[in-house]
């Protein structure tokens, strides 16, 4: 019996992740900051308050050193940190996040620049002086 062994790279599972959180109604932004190397690849914003900054990482990948000192300082803030590595650790967190949201069944519509169906613009995106948290969806 051959059994195959399939390492899947970090974009694959990233991609995985966006997908799946957003059949949940949710967004998994991501997180570039300039001059803060290390921040964790997303942020999972889920129906009913639920944030989780997510970094991923392929089968046999490892946190850098930078990694592991920011996301001890975003735990100290008494946010989420959840480090994913490979797709059956992706599975369990997303098998976690669906239990988290069924409670809260909260349909979230798409926005468009010209409105949602009921004509209603969306809130107009602010810079915050001295804070670029540099969130983007991709």
């Amino acid at each position: 019996m051959v059994v195959e062994v399939v390492d899947m790279r970090e974009r694959d599972i990233e991609k995985r992740l966006v997908r799946e959180i957003r059949a949940m109604g949710g967004e998994a932004f991501k997180w570039v900051s300039p001059g803060n190397d290390g921040v964790p690849d997303r942020i999972v914003m889920l129906p009913g308050g639920i944030v989780v900054f997510v970094e991923l990482k392929a089968d046999r990948g490892r946190l850098a050193g930078v990694q592991r000192v920011q996301i001890r300082r975003i735990q100290r803030w008494g946010q989420e940190v959840v480090v994913v590595q490979g797709m059956d650790e992706l599975e369990e967190f997303l098998a976690r996040m669906r239990k988290e949201v069924m409670p809260h069944e909260v349909h979230t519509p798409r926005v468009s620049a010209e409105g949602d169906q009921d004509g209603r613009r969306p809130p107009e995106r602010r810079a915050v002086p001295g804070y670029g948290l540099g969130l983007t969806r991709q």
